[in-house]
């Protein structure tokens, strides 16, 4: 493992999370995520999420414990998938201390699936192999070389993925969200921290 981001909302606040290596993994910051929660407070209690291009599940373990109700985290590379799965086996497991802190009692689902996003997206909610549902919040931060996040927002719309009043956070290298929407998407929230700019945005059509 090449590094360890902590969780710092919610039911799991404090637990570390292991990063498995792999070029362009990087892990959204403890600040980043601090401001996009506290964006989504009202939003994500009992919301069903998917983290796309999950790498080290720190967006959706962060969704989970702070009451989203359904986190499915998808990831393509074999390894990291499996730590996905280690880490949330870990987190999800009954203690079987009656002495552990109640604040690590957490009945999120959350799912992990070693599978291509943007095949996933290609098809409607519920169809092809990987069977996922449309969702509340949609966590959209690929490797920043890949610049896939207009194609992930087109795929959204296309093939009905976002529920009603739905928000997708985006995440790209510093420069204007607005620059790379796709018709009758909107911002709703946007701020730069460090080399990257990050945001809330949604479809208006």
């Amino acid at each position: 493992m090449a590094d360890r981001v902590r969780i710092i909302g919610g039911s799991w606040r404090g637990r570390w999370l292991d990063v498995a290596e792999m070029p362009g993994l990087r892990p959204t910051g403890d600040r980043v995520r601090e401001t996009l929660f506290n964006w989504l407070q009202n939003d994500i209690g009992a919301s069903c999420c998917l983290d796309l291009f999950a790498g080290s599940g720190a967006l959706g373990f962060e969704a989970a414990s702070r009451g989203a109700s359904e986190v499915h985290l998808v990831e393509h590379a074999a390894h990291v998938c499996d730590a996905l799965k280690t880490q949330s086996s870990q987190l999800t497991k009954p203690s079987g201390n009656a002495n552990t802190p109640s604040r690590y009692a957490n009945t999120a689902s959350v799912s992990v699936h070693c599978a291509d996003s943007l095949a996933i997206l290609g098809q409607p909610p519920g169809a092809g192999p990987v069977k996922l549902p449309a969702a509340d919040i949609i966590f959209v931060d690929p490797p920043f070389s890949l610049k896939l996040q207009q194609q992930v927002l087109l795929l959204l719309s296309q093939n009905d993925w976002l529920k009603s009043q739905a928000l997708v956070y985006i995440e790209m290298e510093r420069a204007e969200i607005k620059s790379m929407l796709p018709e009758k998407w909107a911002i709703h929230r946007e701020q730069s921290a460090g080399g990257v700019t990050f945001g809330l945005v949604y479809f208006s059509g």
